[in-house]
Formats: structure tokens, sequence, C-alpha cells
């Protein structure tokens, strides 16, 4: 398979490469697609895809623990970013400041959930309407034993159409 080939060349350039570098210049880039442009000169040109498969081809995944670890400093990163961008803005730009801030919070709690992430405020409660549905029902026909009305007569006619 021709594609599992250029995988496979990929993936050997940057263990050439090495891990180490490659890691360093996402954590100065912060943006895979910016990284793989600066490493163009030393690795030649790839996808983000194939640098995701490389980061799960080891089987004992510590190459991708590695990575998360990685991500973690960047999320510090982020949110030191965002204090000071925060810090250091006037009225005229507050608009600006607030969404550059939220970025970088937004992303450093997805990078480090345990650190910048919320609290799980989340509870699931399981609700079967069966029995309740059940019971309402028999509540309601209990009722209805309870005070029949009877429909009053009413005079009618009927009457046949003719063909």
């Amino acid at each position: 398979m021709a594609g599992k080939s250029v995988t496979q060349k990929t993936a050997k350039r940057l263990d050439a490469y090495g891990e180490e570098k490659i890691f360093a210049s996402y954590v100065e880039h912060r943006h895979v697609k910016k990284m793989l442009r600066g490493l163009e000169p030393g690795i030649g040109k790839m996808s983000k895809r194939m640098f995701y498969d490389w980061l799960h081809a080891d089987k004992s995944e510590g190459r991708w623990k590695r990575w998360k670890e990685n991500l973690k400093i960047v999320a510090a990163d982020l949110a030191e970013e965002a204090l000071a961008i925060a810090d250091g803005t006037d009225p005229e730009t507050v608009s600006v400041a607030r969404l550059q801030v939220e970025q970088r919070r937004w992303m450093s709690e997805r990078y480090d959930r345990d650190t910048f992430g919320k609290a799980d405020a989340q509870v699931n409660i399981a609700v079967g309407i069966d029995g309740d549905w059940l019971a309402g029902l028999k509540a309601v026909e209990a009722k209805r034993k309870a005070n029949p009305k009877e429909i009053a007569e009413a005079d009618y006619e009927i009457v046949e159409e003719e063909a």
C-alpha cells in the first residue's frame, strides 16, 4: 500500500529529527500547522494527520503522554498570557482583550483540565418513566371508575345520501 509507505517514511523522518526538538517547537509555535511549517527544512512537508499518526504510533503510549505534558506547559503559558492581556488592557481595547483572554482561557481549560478546567458539576440521574407512566394510567382509570359520568342522550337523525 503506497499510503502506508509514505506514513512510515514520515514517521522515520520525525524519529530522526527527534521528539524533544519537535515538542519544543510546538511549545514555541503553539499550533501544529505552524510547527510543521517551521520543521519543513528539517523533515520536509507533512500533514497534521501524519503528525498525529506518528504521535499515536507508539504502542506504549509514552509519546502521547509526553505530548500531553507539553500541552500542559502550553496551557500554563496561555493562562499567563491571558492575565497579561487582561492587565494591560485599556478602556478602548476591552472588547478585543476580552476575546483574546477568553480564547486563551478556553485553550488552557482543554489542554490541562486538572489545573485550569472547571469542576464537573454534571449530575447524571436516570429516570424511568415506565413505573411512573403506569401508575399515572392506573390513577386515571381509578378516578374514572369512581366517578363515572354518563353522557346525556341526544336526539339525532341519520341522513342517507342518495347517489
